[in-house]
């Protein structure tokens, strides 16, 4: 009887349609272009796990799109698996051995074509919002205009003769009869 029951729950859950926003959940989160191609940040991530690295990337990615915040990846980098090998009893016999092995798993994503701002606002919020067992590593890259001190007057007009130099030694040799 109480089988039925849940039974008939499931049909009339299944019969309503699912919102759009819930839709969302099971499909790849969404992405903008890259207009510039301006590099703001590195994003690294790690993890022993890789359900909470995947659900974490994803949650980043969807983020940084409802913020207008182009990204690429998630580039899966090379696992580091490390392997210890211990005696199992505590005595001396070693012919017991049990081994241990720890993978740990890393993603990067790729920030864009973002405002300084708009982008340290990010940062704090996904640290805020992390997810237990991901570790984050984030390189901020920033565009500065380059001054220069010196005055263009002042540095030797070398150029000119060495042009000249150059020029008369092309034509002498093009005007060589072995070159011919």
């Amino acid at each position: 009887m109480l089988h039925r029951s849940i039974f008939t729950r499931l049909q009339s859950t299944a019969a309503k349609p699912i919102p759009v926003n819930l839709q969302a959940i099971y499909h790849d989160p969404l992405k903008l272009p890259i207009l510039h191609g301006h590099l703001k940040a590195d994003l690294q991530f790690r993890s022993y796990e890789i359900e909470n690295l995947k659900l974490y990337t994803d949650f980043i990615q969807r983020v940084a799109f409802y913020l207008g915040i182009p990204m690429t990846g998630p580039k899966p980098l090379p696992t580091r698996r490390e392997r210890w090998t211990v005696i199992r009893s505590p005595f001396v016999h070693a012919k017991s051995k049990e081994n241990f092995e720890r993978s740990t798993h890393k993603r990067l994503l790729r920030v864009w074509d973002t405002n300084d701002d708009l982008l340290e606002f990010f940062i704090a919020y996904i640290t805020k919002h992390s997810v237990a067992g991901v570790g984050l590593k984030c390189n901020v890259y920033k565009r500065e205009k380059v001054q220069l001190d010196w005055d263009h007057e002042k540095i030797p007009k070398i150029e000119d003769n060495q042009n000249d130099l150059v020029n008369s030694k092309i034509i002498e040799l093009l005007n060589d009869p072995k070159f011919k």
